[in-house]
């Protein structure tokens, strides 16, 4: 694990963290967009909400003007004609500041009356501010609506006109009298009343900032109509209300703007931890598979060592010219290791598992158990001595005994060592002759 190159150490752990924080951007980018989109959703339709409630109270107030001119078309052209309806009108819409009855283009009556004596009189083909709508309205037979506009008897309001004509005249299938125009109705709508009514100055309470405004026809600049103190600026939500040649748009954006700082703070923070912890686990995986194949490289080293221990150690006993076998407290032979099979009194794995009592005279036996006990006791016994009548004749052992340490204390295992000691005996024994020969002389 030491020798693991310094790239594999920090360069792929790097990588992985870059590449793990690359996919956590895209994702929270996706999410981020998706949260904008829902977002920008929420506030499309809450404008939508604002402007459909505008629209629809504006259509109200401008739908008296229908009320007016289906009178007129019928015939009922006086001014109190005009008066009395009005009067009976006005009541049920309360964001109408006045009715105008203007028989070819020249405001004749007005109600209220009471601060509006100033329009009577008016001519609105030829007024700077008000004969270009009018004359859209005439020559379009359309509703036009005006404004915001500041009025002559004071205040900010919106004007519909509505042009009137005479209903053409038949007498049986012939047309004797074409349609012609008689004139305009006029309905001024008090635009702080119908903004009022709408709640819309509340939006900022709600953390929306917006603004009402259109574009001038003629000079291109954009009019505010209703705005918060704080404009909604720039990647605003936008819905547009067509209403009579008008068109406005309302404007609204969250206060805090789209963005949302906790939460992308908290998705950044997750995602560079899990890419930290990403490219944590790929440099402690790395690691670990380093350090396994050092532990394989170790384990081979190891079974290798030992196995050339082993065999050196094979090569050892197969050197050692004596008899040596490994036996239990009870003379139980367990192993057994000899270059001399002529040494034994059967093969030597027909003796594995027997007792030395079961093969051997009871003379060598009672030997052999005296060497093993005594080892047992001491830690090792030397010197004993024992014969065997081998097919090649009496052959004589020294035994040599001691205890292995490494096996378990209840079940105690003995190495016995027997060297050929057969030559020394027998010259023992000649010299021995030899002395009593002499001493008998």
């Amino acid at each position: 694990m030491t020798n693991q190159p310094s790239f594999y150490r920090w360069t792929v752990p790097g990588l992985v963290f870059l590449l793990s924080a690359l996919l956590a951007s895209i994702l929270i980018w996706n999410l981020e967009q998706s949260r904008l989109q829902k977002s920008r959703a929420q506030v499309a339709n809450l404008a939508g909400d604002y402007v459909q409630d505008l629209q629809l109270r504006l259509d109200r107030a401008l739908n008296t003007t229908y009320v007016l001119a289906l009178q007129i078309q019928q015939g009922r052209q006086s001014v109190a004609d005009f008066e009395s309806l009005a009067h009976a009108i006005l009541p049920l819409y309360p964001s109408v500041q006045e009715l105008a009855f203007a028989p070819k283009g020249v405001i004749s009556s007005v109600v209220p009356l009471s601060g509006n004596e100033a329009v009577l009189g008016v001519d609105l083909f030829t007024h700077p501010a008000q004969k270009a709508d009018a004359i859209k309205a005439r020559d379009s037979g359309r509703l036009v609506l005006s404004g915001p506009v500041k009025l002559v008897q004071g205040g900010v309001a919106l004007i519909g006109r509505l042009p009137v004509y005479k209903r053409p005249q038949f007498q049986g299938a012939v047309q004797i009298r074409k349609a012609s125009f008689w004139g305009l109705v006029e309905v001024l709508i008090n635009l702080p009343g119908l903004l009022n009514a709408t709640d819309l100055q509340k939006l900022p309470t709600r953390a929306y900032n917006y603004e009402l405004w259109y574009n001038n026809a003629e000079t291109g600049r954009r009019i505010t109509i209703a705005a918060s103190p704080q404009r909604p600026g720039v990647r605003a939500v936008q819905h547009v209300m067509q209403e009579s040649f008008a068109t406005w748009t309302l404007s609204v954006k969250p206060t805090q703007g789209w963005g949302d700082l906790p939460g992308m703070t908290l998705k950044i923070t997750v995602g560079f931890f899990f890419s930290l912890l990403l490219a944590y686990l790929a440099r402690q995986w790395l690691a670990l598979r380093v350090h396994r194949r050092f532990l394989e490289r170790e384990v081979l080293r190891r079974t290798t060592q030992i196995e050339v221990t082993r065999q050196q150690l094979q090569a050892t006993l197969q050197a050692i010219p004596d008899l040596m076998i490994e036996y239990d407290l009870e003379g139980r032979i367990l192993k057994l290791q000899t270059n001399q099979p002529e040494w034994l009194v059967m093969p030597a794995e027909d003796m594995i598992g027997r007792k030395v009592s079961d093969g051997l005279p009871p003379a060598t036996s009672a030997v052999i158990h005296e060497a093993l006990q005594e080892a047992y006791r001491n830690g090792r016994s030397v010197g004993k001595e024992y014969s065997l009548e081998l097919p090649n004749g009496i052959m004589w052992f020294e035994l040599s005994v001691a205890r292995k340490e490494d096996v378990v204390a209840d079940k105690p295992h003995l190495i016995a060592l027997s060297r050929d000691i057969t030559a020394r005996k027998t010259a023992v024994q000649a010299l021995q002759r030899l002395s009593d020969v002499y001493a008998a002389l």
